[in-house]
C-alpha cells in the first residue's frame, strides 16, 4: 500500500515480514492510532526495537466535478447543471448539484434560438432566452452547432399553463411534449423526435 487515508477514531496495526528467497519470515507488528501524531511508530519484539516511520500528511478535503474541475471556491464560464463529488479528509465521500444561470432571468416572450450546450430539449441552458419553448414561442434552431435537440419521452415543459385551465401546476407537466409557435430549422440543423418513446412536436397556429 503506498498510501491509505487515516480515520482519527481508529487503531491500525502493520505486520513486518522479512522477506527472503526462500520463505517470508514474520518480524512482528506495530499498531498505532489514526490521531497520533508522531510519524516514528515503534514495538519491541523479543528485546529488540521495531520502527517504522509514517509519511503523515494532512489530508484535505478533495472535489472533483463533472465537467473536470478539481477546486473548490470555482468560477464557471457557462450555464448548465453541475454536480460535485466531495471526498472528506476520513474517507467519506458525498455528492452535491447545482445549477447555473449565467444567461441572467428567463426570458418567456420573444424568438428562442437553440444554443446547444448538450440534446435536451427540455432545459433552459440550451436556449438563448433561457426559458423553455412554449406554444407562444417563435423557435429557431440555427446550424454550425455541435449538439442539436432531441426531444425525449420523459422531459416535459414546466412553469406555464400548458392545458389552459387557469392554473398552472403539475397536470400541465405533459412528458415528452414539446411545444412552439413557430419553428425554423436552418439547412444542416437536425432536431430528433423520439416518437417510440411517445415524445411528439406540436405546433399551434
Amino acid at each position: 500500500i503506498s498510501s491509505i487515508i487515516l480515520n482519527a477514531s481508529s487503531n491500525y496495526e502493520i505486520k513486518v515480514y522479512d522477506k527472503d528467497l526462500i520463505y517470508d519470515d514474520y518480524l512482528g507488528s506495530v499498531s498505532f492510532s489514526g490521531n497520533s501524531p508522531q510519524h516514528f511508530q515503534t514495538n519491541f519484539i523479543n528485546g529488540e526495537l521495531l520502527g517504522l516511520y509514517l509519511d503523515k500528511f494532512e489530508y484535505k478535503t478533495r472535489y472533483l466535478w463533472n465537467d473536470g474541475v478539481v477546486t473548490n471556491p470555482r468560477s464557471f464560464n457557462q450555464s448548465g447543471d453541475y454536480v460535485v463529488e466531495i471526498t472528506q479528509g476520513n474517507g467519506c465521500v458525498f455528492y452535491d448539484s447545482t445549477e447555473i444561470n449565467l444567461a441572467g432571468t428567463p426570458q418567456t416572450t420573444g424568438t428562442h434560438t437553440w444554443i446547444g450546450i448538450d440534446n435536451d430539449w427540455f432545459s433552459n441552458c440550451n436556449w438563448s432566452t433561457y426559458h423553455v419553448p412554449n406554444y407562444n414561442n417563435d423557435v429557431v434552431i440555427p446550424s454550425g452547432l455541435t449538439n442539436y435537440p432531441i426531444i425525449n419521452g420523459t422531459g416535459f415543459v414546466t412553469g406555464f399553463d400548458m392545458n389552459m385551465d387557469g392554473s398552472i401546476n403539475s397536470s400541465d407537466e405533459v412528458p415528452g411534449k414539446a411545444f412552439c409557435k413557430t419553428l425554423e430549422i436552418e439547412n444542416g440543423a437536425e432536431l430528433e423526435i423520439q416518437v417510440t418513446n411517445g415524445a411528439e412536436l406540436e405546433i399551434q397556429f
